[in-house]
């Protein structure tokens, strides 16, 4: 409804719209775009961990002006600190080292999406792309994914009545120390590749779900019940270690329905994302 628009990101509500409706969308590295005068007047204090500000778009160049223009330090940071975002390490699609992900230790995945995935494989390495589908530098995603989960849970659970459990803050800062380590592993497998690519999420858009509870409510996946809440180990595969990853629309069902996917990269190296992100489209809009 409007060229370009600003959203939030804790559990991929920038990438998982964008993914639905055919759009880009931009989840940035984390503490890369201020918050200041986002949240509602009284709540504006420290930033939440995991979450972010970002674009969504109709276009890569598009995000990559956006983001040019959000972010940046805060007031009082900038006093002394500027920002120098790396330049896209790609700046074509031929020689582009790509990592594709299709399947998830806790989260199932539509067999369209992963024949989409496939399909985009093929014709990025037709291109000149080195795209492999497996490696041991790859940090174990279901312990990440438990770690992920007690994070957002604290922070999404904070200040609400009858908390089945309150971390301390001994636990807090392990998780802090975890989600470090994890950036670390992540940082090292971006010496060998440009760029992950996963699905944003393990389904299509699908008729409203009128069941608040994301833990009992459940999905249609090829044809199987699958537990909704699950679905967060996509987005959260970038959320926990705060790594830039941006939506791209990669194609449409023979219903119509978009299919994205997601581009993952290290962290402040959010203008490589979104250059993958723009030379993959570009591969399937030609």
């Amino acid at each position: 409804m409007v060229p370009l628009e600003c959203g939030s990101d804790i559990g991929g509500s920038i990438r998982v719209p964008a993914a639905f409706c055919g759009v880009f969308g931009h989840k940035p590295s984390f503490g890369l775009v201020p918050h200041r005068g986002h949240g509602f007047p009284g709540t504006d204090g420290a930033q939440t961990e995991l979450a972010v500000i970002g674009p969504l778009a109709r276009t890569a160049v598009d995000l990559d002006i956006a983001l040019g223009v959000i972010a940046g330090p805060d007031i009082e940071a900038a006093a002394a600190y500027r920002l120098a975002l790396p330049a896209p390490r790609p700046t074509r699609l031929a020689g582009c080292r790509l990592l594709a992900l299709d399947t998830h230790p806790r989260a199932r995945t539509d067999s369209i999406i992963r024949e989409a995935i496939a399909g985009l494989c093929g014709d990025a390495a037709r291109a000149g792309a080195e795209v492999v589908r497996e490696t041991a530098l790859l940090p174990d995603l279901d312990a990440a994914h438990d770690r992920y989960l007690a994070m957002l849970g604290a922070i999404m659970t904070r200040g609400a009545p009858n908390v089945p459990h309150v971390i301390s803050a001994h636990e807090w800062f392990l998780l802090l120390d975890q989600q470090m380590r994890l950036r670390r592993q992540w940082q090292t497998l971006f010496e060998r590749f440009d760029a992950v690519m996963t699905p944003a999420f393990g389904s299509l858009a699908y008729p409203h779900v009128d069941a608040p509870d994301m833990r009992t409510s459940t999905l249609i996946i090829d044809g199987e019940p699958t537990v909704y809440g699950h679905q967060l180990a996509w987005p959260g595969v970038a959320t926990f270690p705060g790594l830039p990853a941006t939506a791209v629309p990669i194609g449409t069902t023979a219903a119509g329905l978009p299919i994205g996917v997601q581009v993952i990269g290290a962290y402040l190296h959010d203008r490589t994302t979104i250059a993958v992100a723009g030379h993959l489209h570009a591969l399937r809009a030609s």
